[in-house]
């Protein structure tokens, strides 16, 4: 049964590298899966590409512009999706957890990934750095602490401060200048 879905998959995959090269299309984004526990083979589709159901994609392997993840497949950490993909979640989207940042008065927070928890010893009124950060960054920010972290409007849209009491989160996407809020959570 092995060997006949090895033949059947490399069959299937001949065939679409065929149309797609009887369609005229210039190559794209290359493909690379691993038929039935066989060394892996290299195929240039066309400029849209796709991962079905259950397929992954490899730590460092770059996506180009059209492609799309459908439900069930896996994107390995370090690999990008440019603009102009879909990205579907099959069951959950998970925002790693950063390690906590202890904050003091008058920090500046340099968040280390999406979800970025946020402890301090007293209130403490503290910015968000603009420095190094990515046009379309998500950062969702937590204070688990007991005291208040208050975040001034320095490098953020038009809120003004705001206070994040134990357990409130805020959300916020890079704009390629500033933080603009996207929500709070006062919980």
């Amino acid at each position: 049964m092995k060997d006949l879905w090895t033949k059947f998959s490399r069959w299937i995959i001949a065939i679409i590298v065929a149309i797609a090269a009887a369609a005229g299309a210039a190559g794209g984004a290359s493909y690379q899966t691993a038929i039935a526990g066989k060394a892996s083979h290299i195929y240039q589709l066309t400029s849209v590409t796709s991962l079905i159901a259950g397929t992954s994609v490899a730590s460092g392997t770059t996506m180009i512009a059209g492609s799309s993840v459908a439900a069930g497949s896996s994107v390995a950490a370090g690999t990008s999706v440019t603009a102009g993909t879909t990205v579907k979640a099959g069951t959950k989207f998970i925002a790693a957890p950063a390690t906590a940042i202890t904050v003091t008065n008058g920090a500046t927070i340099t968040p280390t990934g999406t979800f970025q928890e946020l402890t301090a010893a007293g209130t403490v009124n503290v910015t968000l750095t603009v420095t190094s950060r990515t046009t379309g960054e998500i950062l969702i920010l937590w204070n688990s602490a007991a005291q208040d972290i208050i975040v001034a409007d320095v490098n953020i849209d038009g809120t003004g401060a705001l206070t994040l009491n134990q357990f409130d989160t805020a959300w916020y996407v890079f704009n390629g200048t500033k933080w603009a809020q996207l929500g709070t959570s006062n919980n």
